[in-house]
Order: C-alpha cells, then structure tokens, then sequence
C-alpha cells in the first residue's frame, strides 16, 4: 500500500495487479482503492508580527507609561501554540516632578 497526506489528511492508497485478466464480458477488477486516513487537522502555531516601538512616554516627571504593540498574523488552531499578548507596557518619566524646581547650584548667591 501507499499513503499520500496533505496538511490535515491523508489517503492509503491500496494497488493491486489482476492474477487473471476478465474475459467473455466480466467484470474488470478493482485495481485501486483510495481511504481517507488521519483526518484529524494538524495543529496550528500562532504567528506575531514584532513589537512596535515603544510609544512617547505620557508624562515627563511623577511617572507615566509608554506601550507597545504587535499583531497577530496567524491565529493558533487545532491546539496549535497559542498567541501571546498584543500590547505591552512599562514605566517611564519616573523622577520626581519637584528635582526640576530645585534650585540649581549656578544660581545662588555667593556673597560677592
């Protein structure tokens, strides 16, 4: 026998060679017989595009965030490994807002 599978299925093929041609009218003999075979769908992986770059922070002092994000080019299927997440996030313009108003060294008076 032979066995041809495409993707989510197959076919065993079974082939045989007559013993004796049909003569006087008979029948012809099967000679081939195809069945369907695993035909359960493979698996599909979930594929992603990659990440972005991270977006303007959305403060500049007393913390903000920033995000990022990706898509998804294929959806996972038939237990396939699943997605990851589609956005990310994380911290930014994390100094205090009162370190800008501090007097700055330059500008005090030295008694001069």
């Amino acid at each position: 026998y032979q066995r041809r599978v495409h993707g989510g299925g197959g076919l065993r093929v079974h082939t045989r060679k007559p013993k004796v041609q049909a003569k006087n009218g008979g029948a012809k003999c099967v000679l081939k017989e195809e069945v369907p075979c695993h035909t359960a769908a493979c698996p599909t992986d979930c594929k992603m595009n990659k990440w972005s770059k991270w977006s303007k922070c959305t403060a500049v002092c007393g913390g903000g965030t920033q995000e990022r994000t990706r898509n998804i080019e294929v959806k996972e299927a038939n237990d396939g490994k699943p997605c990851g997440p589609t956005t990310e996030s994380q911290t930014c313009g994390t100094i205090p807002c009162d370190y800008f108003k501090k007097p700055q060294l330059h500008y005090m008076n030295w008694g001069i």
